[in-house]
């Protein structure tokens, strides 16, 4: 007991040295320049929780998430108007099957022609009236060059002033080539043509003699330098 007593001062000394230190270090707490990992209860540090900042998911309510799609949410910039064809053309035709000449950009060579006449000389007098097509539409004609501008089905006429009889051949091709239309007909018997086009559609007519008919020319092309005439508003009938 008496050796207890004998230390006690020294005891009491080392306690109150401790009290004075803590005070000195802010009250004993932790050190403001330590930062603390946090662990799991399976012992993973470093895990932080999800931002409670951001509602959503963590996505921003500060920003509308339709405005980046525009007014309508679809992506698409209704500031941009619709456009309109000028007259003389279907109230759905875009700008790209309107000719430039009228607004557009379809470039096609050529003059238009509301009229075209296909004709064909077979012997030697070259009125150029023995087989004729006739036909009216929206047309632009270059050359033997006959194109439609237009989506449009057109009836021709017929006719035959020659002594010969003539089979004609008649194709129809699309801006790409395909051949989309294709008959013969008899210009002795046969007085109307239906013929149908698409924009950028090209014709192409062929005038064949028939047998034994008084030794007529042929056959002959629509582009034949003398014996065929391709004119706007002319029909030699």
């Amino acid at each position: 007991m008496s050796r207890i007593f004998g230390r006690k001062p020294s005891f009491i000394l080392l306690a109150t040295v401790s009290v004075l230190s803590c005070s000195l270090v802010i009250g004993c707490g932790q050190d403001p320049a330590f930062t603390e990992s946090m662990a799991s209860a399976d012992g993973t540090e470093g895990q932080q929780p999800d931002d409670m900042t951001l509602p959503g998911n963590g996505q921003d309510s500060s920003v509308d998430p339709e405005s980046a799609q525009g007014e309508s949410g679809s992506g698409e910039d209704s500031s941009i108007p619709n456009y309109t064809p000028p007259p003389g053309y279907p109230a759905n035709t875009p700008e790209t099957d309107v000719l430039v000449e009228d607004g557009g950009s379809l470039a096609l060579p050529g003059v238009k022609a509301i009229k075209v006449g296909v004709n064909f000389e077979d012997l030697s007098d070259f009125d150029l009236n023995d087989s004729v097509l006739c036909f009216t539409g929206d047309f632009k004609i270059q050359g033997a060059g006959v194109v439609s501008y237009k989506k449009q089905t057109v009836v021709a006429a017929v006719t035959n002033n020659s002594a010969c009889g003539h089979n004609i051949h008649v194709t129809i091709k699309s801006r790409d080539g395909l051949v989309t239309q294709k008959f013969s007909y008899n210009d002795r018997v046969t007085s109307s043509a239906t013929m149908n086009f698409d924009v950028g559609s090209s014709l192409w007519v062929v005038m064949e003699n028939q047998p034994n008919n008084y030794g007529c020319i042929g056959p002959i092309a629509m582009n034949h330098a003398s014996r065929a005439e391709v004119k706007p508003n002319l029909c030699r009938r």
